[in-house]
């Protein structure tokens, strides 16, 4: 299994963490959440003998947060929700405080605390070998603004819109099995994601990849780095800014 852990990353972690640190009698668990379609291989429930474990998650990211949240002495649990409910979720600090690999854009910064980066993937595109026989060929991602893209609700896009890609991407699906569906039936041209957690998800047995589709990076696009968020609005981030607290 894929691992992030190192001294350098748990000390970030803990540093991190220190905006939920407050009064030890006070301190509940810190309930975070994470996209409900997995994360392979960052988040991801168990299998064994192709049953999904519901009870138990694993991953390099949960590893990471088991370390760090034990060794800066706060207790946690993670649920795997729907992503826009816990983007939203953590945004008013109520049900979940903290959010799990998730990249950065402008709305994000002011929705939450940022930690500094835990890990980066590629960006690329995936597509239909029928329609591209030869692959897309891309000189740079430009080059996309001809085609119909299409992406998932609530995914953060932002590393393709600075580098020249329209924002008139169709987010009209929640998962990536159901936007490989609309490349396959020709709704949609290219599918812009990051490429390791789709392979990720094919290596757990969560999905196969239809022989028709090929996959290809995005030249000049710098990987996308993911990170861990705090809501701005967590009871306890309140706490610990107070003037009054010693």
């Amino acid at each position: 299994m894929l691992r992030i852990l190192n001294k350098g990353l748990i000390i970030i972690g803990i540093q991190f963490l220190s905006i939920l640190l407050i009064n030890p009698a006070a301190a509940n668990p810190v309930k975070v959440c994470d996209d409900g379609a997995e994360w392979p291989p960052y988040i991801y429930y168990e299998r064994e003998n192709n049953q999904v474990n519901k009870d138990q998650l694993t991953g390099a990211t949960k590893d990471l947060m088991d370390r760090i949240f034990s060794i800066a002495g706060l207790d946690y649990s993670v649920e795997l929700i729907p992503w826009n409910r816990c983007l939203n979720e953590v945004k008013s600090g109520t049900r979940y405080e903290m959010l799990s690999n998730a990249g950065s854009n402008p709305e994000r910064m002011v929705n939450y605390h940022r930690s500094l980066p835990i890990y980066s993937t590629t960006p690329g595109v995936f597509f239909s070998k029928a329609k591209f026989p030869q692959g897309v060929k891309l000189s740079g991602a430009g080059d996309l603004n001809q085609y119909k893209l299409c992406g998932i609700r609530g995914y953060n896009y932002e590393m393709y819109l600075k580098a020249g890609v329209k924002d008139e991407i169709d987010m009209g699906t929640d998962s990536a099995q159901a936007t490989f569906s609309e490349v396959l039936s020709g709704r949609c041209d290219i599918f812009l994601s990051i490429i390791e957690p789709i392979f990720g998800a094919v290596a757990i047995g969560q999905y196969t990849l239809d022989s028709d589709l090929s996959h290809e990076a995005v030249p000049g696009i710098e990987p996308t780095k993911f990170y861990l968020w705090v809501s701005r609005n967590s009871p306890r981030e309140a706490l610990n800014n107070s003037p009054n607290q010693s």
